[in-house]
């Protein structure tokens, strides 16, 4: 007998009285995240609109924190009809089409070049690093093809799938845009598992399809100019191997976003407790030693071992990168920065309203930023140590990440557009759980 079954019927009324509350919120908070980031972006001035699209974030991740302290996910079995598990997939197959047509046309009239880095330096910089670990050189060393200095930044995981089509002959932006897909067609799988209802299924199928359309839409530059749904991509299978928490898929998702991007390096530890101290010991302690065997062998044997001050040029050069964007005037005369005024993070208002230099500045917003984002850490352990039994814990860290992510890129120093895709993009598992049919769990329940 499950918990729903020994729940009383008023308990039971009362459980399902609070997800329709929460899914109503997550519902509302996702969609104007996704407004704040595509056709509203920016509509409400430099300075609501990033504090609405943090807020919104934020409420996103607390309905499943607060998911987490009522509900749990049921078991799946599934249907007995290997032919009615398949037929629902026909839609989501032909939206995946459909889409896949509609980028060959915006990406295949903007060919890539090695050489051009008018409108940026991203993927040019990526074939730089491929090409380069495939003649046999370091591909570390400093760039400086295009009239000017650049330490590489990225980490290995960042550019190494390109190595596929530098060898195959085919245009990096698939690489990207085929893992996101795979993605989504994983989100997809999980859906499936969850909604027993072929309609439920297809209606939440919809969804990450609309996202993607939307974004596709409202800012083409992203999939055209960047591989920012390469690491949408990682953060969503991460997100995905929270609902198993299956140690293979848990550890390579793990090592995907820590060796793309160091973005997600402070929430990481109270990953690894909150296993350990929950009833996954001895998976933590697995966990742990395979996401470090998986460092030292994709990064530092191989690269940051050969020369250890990469990992400091990139940052210092970040740095520079920063000052550089925050220059006034730097694109006209009487010009603010542009990147800082378009709605997205909060470092408009250590620009505008902080005294002092531009250095000054940077500084205290690179310290607030620690700190924030360490809070944003301890706050949701703090809740959760004291008493996670409580807590159903896969609902929980996938509340307390998206609470981390909407603060980390709040506060980043260069607010790029392209950086908010990965925190949206772990919304939509918060939102597939706040419709699934979840089972109640009492306060006890471990």
């Amino acid at each position: 007998m499950n918990n729903s079954e020994r729940a009383p019927a008023g308990s039971t009324d009362m459980h399902a009285f609070s997800q329709r509350k929460i899914r109503w919120t997550v519902t509302a908070s996702v969609l104007l995240e996704l407004a704040l980031l595509s056709f509203a972006r920016g509509s409400l001035g430099p300075y609501l609109s990033p504090l609405l699209l943090l807020g919104a974030s934020l409420l996103t991740g607390w309905g499943a924190i607060r998911l987490s302290r009522g509900f749990t996910l049921p078991s799946y079995s599934p249907s007995a009809s290997s032919a009615k598990r398949f037929l629902p997939w026909l839609l989501p197959l032909f939206l995946l089409l459909i889409l896949t047509y509609q980028y060959g046309g915006i990406i295949g009239s903007v060919p890539l070049s090695v050489q051009d880095v008018s409108r940026s330096d991203i993927i040019p910089q990526v074939m730089v690093l491929v090409r380069r670990f495939l003649s046999g050189e370091f591909p570390y060393l400093p760039i400086q093809i295009w009239g000017y200095t650049l330490y590489p930044t990225y980490l290995p995981m960042q550019w190494l799938p390109f190595v596929v089509p530098e060898l195959l002959g085919f245009d990096y932006r698939w690489m990207s845009f085929g893992l996101y897909q795979l993605a989504i067609f994983l989100l997809l799988w999980q859906a499936r598992k969850l909604f027993r209802a072929d309609l439920q299924f297809l209606t939440f199928s919809l969804l990450p399809f609309a996202f993607t359309a939307v974004y596709l839409h409202y800012d083409e530059a992203l999939f055209i100019w960047t591989i920012e749904a390469l690491i949408a991509a990682y953060y969503l299978f991460f997100a995905l191997s929270l609902f198993s928490l299956r140690l293979l898929p848990s550890a390579g998702a793990l090592l995907l976003t820590l060796l793309s991007r160091f973005s997600i390096v402070l929430w990481s530890p109270f990953y690894f407790l909150a296993l350990f101290f929950s009833s996954y010991r001895g998976k933590a302690v697995r966990l742990a030693l395979l996401t470090l065997g998986g460092i030292l062998l994709i990064y530092v044997f191989p690269f940051l071992r050969k020369d250890f001050s990469i990992f400091l040029n990139g940052y210092h050069y970040h740095s520079i990168a920063a000052a550089v964007e925050w220059t006034p005037g730097r694109t006209g005369p009487g010009a603010v920065p542009w990147h800082l005024y378009r709605g997205y993070g909060l470092a408009v208002f250590f620009y505008e309203f902080l005294p002092g230099s531009i250095d000054f500045r940077l500084h205290a917003l690179q310290r607030i930023h620690f700190i924030i984002s360490l809070l944003a850490v301890l706050l949701p352990a703090l809740a959760f140590f004291r008493q996670r039994k409580r807590y159903e814990l896969r609902i929980f860290l996938l509340g307390s990440l998206k609470i981390y992510l909407a603060v980390f890129y709040a506060f980043i120093q260069i607010p790029y557009h392209y950086l908010y895709l990965v925190p949206a993009i772990v919304a939509l598992p918060i939102l597939l759980i706040s419709w699934a049919p979840l089972s109640p769990r009492h306060s006890g329940h471990s």
